[in-house]
């Protein structure tokens, strides 16, 4: 299952990760290595399955946005899910299968664009224009790029200055509506569980501070004391975990990370009979994130998976604590350690990765005669890393064509698909990053068109001429390519630059009634020869019922008499539904028109 709910499988949420479940249960030792053999077909088949653009995110290493919708939070959930798979795989010893899916645990760094430090959506190989950190859009899963930039458990290393800056934002986000961003501290959303576990990610006393905070404030005993969507018990699940002193950054990974325990004495029994037994000292909340353990000093971590110090916190180590034999018992307490430091500035990726190239144009859209094409190359590397770069070099193809080294910017002049990789070369070897791809298209006309409407800027199908560039909207809606208008009628006049004669006029349009989008009641088509005295060609009246659920697109068109075949201008007008009735969930609101594209032939 992708996201159960009472014994049924919703298919309302992304990622897979069932497969996190299992991995935590084995190295929790809740199942045994039989046990996680026997799993392991299903496991493989889920992460080798094409739900949800999985298919395309194997084959390109990422989701772009025209690959699927929330592209940024799938390629996000996806990298930590293909973790767990190699861990499993690892744990295994099937050494060809966790070498083929570790590969895709930093897809997540396909989208980190370093300029901004935001999980931002890749848009037909450059990054998506117009980017707003607090905007909530179809890129994101009931989210922003703030709340989901730091979603990377199975990899905490994060830029410690950007994170706390994450619970300084304004408090209050932009773009669509959604219910289920509650108790913001800033951009931190305590009340959605994407980013659970971002306030163990900071290595400074702020740590304290907003521990304490949720505690005071999200959880309380009124009827409305819990802040955000309970989700199956995991607003409860963290206060528990929290309120017993730590909380698990990464399910998959035994490290407990110390925080601030609620209670002075704690005991906690196991199933093995043996005991944690936790007291709290602390007096200065402010400095006392540490904790000293009285008991075995292998229970803690002292270096992360990479064999560097690890500066974050001292970690209980779950594992351990199930195996060992002695009783643990736990202090907390303001003596235990020196707040630790990482240091100033950026901590960054403690490895080097190639990543796909940047392919951009100085035209966002499709281009009437040609167009300049640049490629910029994408990579993190650490600070000391940096030395070892001699040339990061990029290579091309136009249309099927054989690669050749990018060098200075070239036109395109044709409907083009250009592909684009880089090499980066090091003093002991290379590393070849994953595959861009961008779709160039001339338009097929020089038409431009005039909106006597506004529509939604989550909605743009990329600008007034994205429904006349001859490229028409998916049914996949979330994706972009439409244009939306709520509580308003549609209304535009197109102007051919000459008079013309044409056979037939149509226009495309989309519904799906439980987001709100319904067809236009009726469409009007106009010709006019000046664009001041308009002739009404025809009147098409909308024969499907808003009551059909199915998500479809519709032409409504009109073929030319002997009297309405020429002409300069054409105007073509849809009447919004209006009010969603009483049968609809979202009753009394506005309801959208959906346009892409108006075609004349």
């Amino acid at each position: 299952p992708m996201w159960e709910l009472w014994n049924n499988e919703t298919d309302c949420m992304i990622g897979f990760h069932s497969v996190s479940v299992i991995l935590d249960a084995y190295r929790k030792l809740v199942i045994s290595k039989e046990e996680l053999k026997q799993l392991w077909p299903a496991v493989k088949a889920e992460a080798m399955s094409n739900r949800f653009g999985l298919d395309k995110f194997r084959e390109k290493g990422y989701l772009s946005v025209e690959d699927e919708s929330e592209s940024a939070s799938k390629t996000a959930e996806y990298s930590y899910d293909m973790w767990c798979v190699s861990e499993i795989a690892s744990e295994l010893n099937l050494k060809e299968d966790e070498k083929y899916f570790r590969k895709y645990k930093d897809a997540w760094c396909e989208l980190r664009n370093t300029e901004t430090g935001f999980l931002q959506p890749r848009k037909n190989g450059n990054w998506l224009q117009n980017f707003n950190p607090y905007e909530v859009n179809n890129n994101y899963t009931e989210a922003n790029a703030w709340q989901y930039s730091f979603y990377h458990p199975q990899d905490n290393n994060v830029n410690e200055k950007m994170l706390d800056s994450l619970f300084k934002a304004i408090p209050k986000t932009q773009g669509r509506e959604q219910a289920d961003i509650t108790g913001l501290i800033g951009q931190y959303a305590h009340g959605n569980e994407p980013s659970h576990n971002y306030i163990y990610l900071l290595k400074n006393p702020n740590r304290i501070k907003y521990l304490k905070y949720v505690f005071d404030n999200f959880y309380t005993i009124k009827p409305d004391g819990l802040i955000g969507n309970e989700d199956c018990g995991q607003m409860s699940a963290w206060y528990v975990m929290s309120a017993l002193g730590f909380y698990q950054i990464c399910p998959g990974k035994n490290w407990l990370t110390a925080g601030l325990p609620l209670f002075e004495k704690i005991t906690i029994n196991l199933q093995n009979n043996k005991k944690i037994s936790i007291e709290n000292k602390l007096k200065n909340l402010e400095n006392s994130f540490e904790i000293d353990i009285k008991g075995k000093a292998d229970n803690f971590r002292s270096y992360d998976n990479y064999g560097g110090y690890d500066c974050d916190n001292k970690t209980i180590n779950f594992e351990r604590i199930q195996r060992d034999k002695d009783d643990i018992r736990i202090t907390f307490s303001e003596e235990s350690f020196p707040v630790p430091t990482c240091g100033e500035g950026e901590s960054e990726l403690d490895r080097f990765m190639a990543l796909s190239p940047i392919i951009t144009s100085v035209i966002k859209k499709p281009f009437i005669d040609s167009i300049p094409v640049k490629i910029n190359p994408h990579y993190f590397s650490l600070i000391g890393m940096r030395n070892f770069i001699t040339n990061p070099i990029s290579y091309y193809s136009v249309n099927g064509s054989a690669y050749s080294e990018f060098k200075d910017s070239f036109f395109i002049k044709e409907n083009s698909v250009i592909k684009a990789y880089s090499v980066f070369t090091f003093t002991y070897g290379n590393d070849t990053s994953n595959l861009s791809t961008a779709h160039f298209y001339k338009r097929p006309h020089n038409y431009s068109i005039q909106l006597n409407c506004k529509y939604n800027r989550q909605y743009t199908a990329d600008g007034d001429d994205g429904i006349i560039d001859g490229q028409y909207g998916e049914i996949e809606w979330r994706k972009g390519g439409w244009q939306g208008y709520q509580a308003q009628d549609f209304e535009a006049i197109i102007d051919m630059k000459e008079m013309k004669q044409f056979a037939e006029i149509s226009a495309n349009f989309l519904q799906d009634t439980r987001a709100w989008i319904l067809f236009p009641t009726k469409v009007e088509f106009y010709t006019s020869d000046d664009s001041i005295n308009f002739k009404l060609a025809e009147t098409i009246e909308n024969t499907i019922s808003p009551q059909d659920y199915n998500i479809q697109t519709q032409k409504l068109k009109v073929k030319t008499t002997k009297e309405f075949s020429t002409a300069r201008y054409i105007k073509v007008k849809a009447y919004n539904y209006g009010k969603l009735p009483e049968w609809h969930a979202g009753k009394g609101n506005d309801a959208f028109i959906f346009i892409d594209e108006i075609d004349i032939k």
